[in-house]
């Protein structure tokens, strides 16, 4: 049963007859760090003194007392040593307070560093020290007391000596550069360290080379020197229990004082791209003596830190280049490779390389410094950029994550970039964020042009003008960005206006949808009312965006390196690619026999042309007054005017050219007869024309590869490419569809010819998957349609505007910081190389990878 007591009267009630609380509690040690009372070091042995406890029960204290004790509850970091007891005898009245008699000691044991990772902040640790006390008894008896110490004590356990601000140095480098490193070791107890000092205890620094695959870069291909000390030949003596690498002693680190150790780290010229090593930098302290002089205390680490070093491609600006492959500090040396090979190797291009971690502006003014005073514009011009669009870290960390895509200041496509528009972009990897900030940064950039307008009607009367101006002359040529402001007319009625505002927003949503379907439109209506002669009106400003004819930019949403079995991937490249280079793959792999290759190059060159024909029936342009037809359609013009090409007809002795140009001239007569193309019962219909146009341009081509069409392959292809058409057709709309009368075949040979006709797993890494163009990207109609979409007409409210022209000037913002904290942080901690140094850098392979034997790297001094 229950017993319950109550005393003098009051009622008051008790748990127990018999209960102490500890009341007060002291820690002695001569090692104590910062003079605060539970903040030990590790290896220290800790005395408890000072305790006193208090009577928390209804009754005196009995005489047999208690005594006081570790409990079960305290964490393995804390040992309490051994035949050490506290005592409490005095007879205490309820509530009065007694000291304990006698007093108890641990050590504190310290953790393994090397299993807490390879860089780590100075180590705290927060343990919650227990005690216990047990009531005695006549016989035997024993009875704890189970509320004596309920909460514990929480004791914070460190190391005397550590490092704040990381083994510092530059991330990444150019192979045959180097970086500044900077490690410094600061004494944060109250006792001075070092052999020399009272203690004797020994302090050490060593540095060596982490072990790990992923770190490749070979010993001989790196000069270490930390304070004038030659580290390299034990940079590999990494695997010992305690002394790795190069040891630095430090006599003498006063209480509260800071050792810096300054030193180089350089590369060799033949390190390849994206190739890393990670230095270790160990702090090695001797352990405090508690064995009373009868063992030496062993040295231990107390703390790791690792400067990851990447290797990182020096861009030189070459008019030899035909692509440039941007990437950034998280770039890893298995993507660059894969990318690199993809376009080397696999379609025979010449490749430059730019690195945004080093050089930090994709700015097209800005000048690189072994540019010779070219622009970036200028340095890609006639290139496809491909950006490996991976998050990194600047170096200045008021600089959040970056994106190397969004440090473009004005977006990627041409009429706001500032690049030329022979550029071509591929960005591999972007994220839905920086896609959008590609797609909206026309809304952003400042316009060419602003219009004023009294009304929706004067605002469509100018725009049909332009527009029929524009099909009269059978061609686009869109040279930027403008903007119109249209005056609303609300009415006197305010419960009225809004509505009569929708009402005017849709109408010119509806009316640019069917007028204009080859460019971008955002519509914002202003908030503010204002009154001009006793009317209200509100402002519409219609920003006109990007033409998708001038598309030059290609999304590949799957950050995966490619494989040399990966048609997406060589579709997305191949795709992306300015004519002239098309033209050199598909030349390379005629001359390779790669058949897989010049599949997709024919495919490319279908989807170009069909994106021609796509752009004069959407655009409803007037082809027959066009004096040049290379604007028109300038996949044709390109492919019959290309030296490249015309060379195959003559080169090719073994038939191999022969057979792929007639099979290239049957894809085309394939776009050319495609049956929408020939409505035969709308006899007046301008798409005859177009077929006529196309066929005669296709005539004009077959005269200048005269010797090279083959009838019999022609005639092959042109059957396949058909039966797959139909196929496709019929899989799509049924079984009964006549593909002769249908009007659908333009979207099915689109089909056959890109990313759609792959078969591909989600999450197949052999695949990189689809490739997208920009300006199909506002909606999600891409992943279920094969056709050219026509860019979206956006309704944004002001707010929003406001919110993306506030990001993009951020985002501007960014990139300008990032700029200057990159120049002056390389200025301060990166070392050059030597005029003779920099012959050898560019005299290697950037992409070659040193052979076992070479001849190790030379310290430079």
């Amino acid at each position: 049963g229950k017993v319950t007591i109550h005393v003098s009267g009051n009622q008051a009630s008790y748990g127990y007859r018999y209960e102490l609380h500890l009341a007060s509690i002291s820690f002695q040690s001569p090692q104590r760090l910062h003079g605060v009372n539970h903040v030990f070091q590790f290896t220290d042995h800790v005395q408890i003194t000072d305790m006193t406890c208090q009577n928390g029960g209804g009754m005196i204290s009995p005489l047999q007392g208690s005594n006081v004790h570790f409990t079960n509850e305290t964490s393995d970091r804390i040992v309490p040593s051994l035949n050490t007891m506290g005592w409490f005898q005095t007879r205490l009245q309820p509530e009065a307070v007694g000291p304990v008699v006698g007093s108890l000691s641990f050590g504190i044991d310290p953790p393994n560093i090397r299993l807490l990772g390879d860089d780590m902040e100075p180590l705290r640790v927060t343990e919650r020290l227990h005690l216990g006390a047990t009531q005695l008894g006549a016989y035997g008896f024993e009875r704890p007391h189970p509320l004596f110490d309920r909460y514990g004590t929480m004791l914070d356990f460190r190391f005397p000596v550590e490092n704040q601000t990381k083994l510092e140095g530059l991330p990444s480098i150019c192979a045959g550069e180097g970086t500044h490193v900077k490690f410094r070791v600061t004494n944060t107890s109250l006792r001075d360290l070092g052999s020399e000092s009272q203690d004797g205890r020994q302090l050490v620094v060593q540095f060596y080379r982490n072990g790990r695959e992923e770190f490749d870069v070979a010993s001989h291909h790196v000069d270490l020197q930390i304070d004038g000390v030659e580290c390299n030949s034990k940079l590999d003596h990494n695997s010992a229990s305690v002394w790795r690498g190069t040891q630095l002693p430090i006599d003498f680190l006063q209480a509260g004082q800071t050792k810096t150790f300054n030193g180089t780290l350089r590369l060799s010229p033949q390190v390849a791209p994206y190739s890393r090593i990670a230095i270790q930098a160990e702090i090695m302290l001797q352990e405090l003596d508690r064995s009373d002089g009868e063992i030496v205390p062993r040295v231990i680490p107390v703390q790791r830190r690792q400067l990851e070093v990447s290797s990182e491609p020096t861009y030189i600006p070459s008019s030899q280049n035909q692509v440039v492959i941007v990437s950034c500090a998280t770039t890893n040396k298995t993507q660059f490779n894969a990318w690199s090979d993809l376009v080397t190797q696999r379609l025979g291009l010449k490749v430059g390389y730019y690195s945004v971690s080093i050089y930090g502006s994709l700015d097209p003014n800005f000048q690189p410094p072994n540019g010779g005073g070219v622009t970036l514009a200028q340095a890609f011009a006639k290139k496809l950029v491909i950006v490996l669009d991976d998050i990194f870290n600047p170096l200045d960390d008021s600089v959040s994550e970056m994106e190397p895509s969004r440090m473009l200041p004005n977006g990627v496509q041409w009429q706001t970039s500032g690049y030329d528009v022979s550029t071509t972009w591929l960005l591999a990897g972007s994220s839905d964020a920086a896609i959008e900030q590609a797609l909206m940064s026309h809304y952003t950039a400042p316009p060419n042009d602003v219009a004023t307008y009294t009304s929706f009607s004067d605002f469509k009367k100018e725009l049909r003008e332009q527009l029929k101006c524009e099909r009269k002359r059978g061609f686009v040529q869109d040279q930027g960005v403008s903007e119109a402001s249209i005056r609303v007319e609300l009415g006197r009625n305010q419960q009225k206006r809004g509505k009569r505002m929708d009402r005017e927003v849709k109408a010119v949503k509806s009316f640019l949808d069917k007028a204009d379907p080859l460019r971008q439109y955002v519509l914002e209506p202003r908030r503010q009312v204002e009154e001009i002669n006793g009317k209200f009106y509100r402002q519409l400003i219609v920003r006109r965006g990007y033409c998708r004819i001038f598309n030059t930019s290609h999304i590949l949403k799957r950050p995966r390196p490619p494989t040399n079995d990966d048609k997406s991937a060589l579709l997305a490249v191949v795709g992306s690619l300015p004519a002239a280079s098309l033209h050199s793959v598909f030349a390379n792999a005629v001359t390779a026999e790669d058949e897989p290759l010049m599949e997709v190059a024919l495919d490319v060159f279908t989807q170009h042309l069909l994106w021609d024909v796509t752009t004069v029936v959407d655009g409803k342009l007037d082809i027959r007054r066009a004096e040049d037809l290379t604007p028109v359609f300038p996949t044709l013009a390109s492919t019959t005017h290309s030296p490249v090409l015309k060379e195959m007809t003559s080169s090719s002795t073994d038939g191999e050219g022969n057979y792929a140009l007639s099979r290239l001239v049957a894809r085309f007569e394939c776009v050319a007869r495609s049956r929408d193309l020939y409505p035969w019962f709308l006899p007046l219909s301008k798409r005859h024309g177009i077929r006529k146009t196309l066929l005669q341009m296709i005539k004009e081509l077959k005269q200048v590869w005269t010797t090279a069409i083959l009838d019999g392959v022609k005639l092959r292809e042109t059957k396949e490419v058909e039966k797959e058409v139909v196929r496709q057709l019929r899989n799509t709309y049924g079984c009964l569809t006549t593909p002769r009368l249908y009007s659908r075949w333009r979207k099915g040979l689109l089909f056959v010819c890109s990313y759609r006709n792959i078969k591909y797993e989600a999450n197949d890494p052999r695949f990189c998957g689809p490739t997208i163009r920009l300006c199909e990207m506002e909606t999600r109609e891409y992943e279920t349609k094969s056709r050219a979409i026509a860019p979206s007409k956006k309704v944004l409210t002001e707010h929003e505007c406001e919110i993306l022209r506030q990001k993009a000037d951020e985002q501007k913002a960014m990139a300008a910081q990032l700029l200057q904290s990159i120049v002056d942080t390389r200025v301060r901690q990166g070392i050059g190389v030597e005029d003779e140094e920099m012959e050898v850098t560019l005299g290697n392979d950037p992409h070659s990878v040193p052979a076992d034997g070479q001849a190790p790297f030379s310290p430079l001094h």
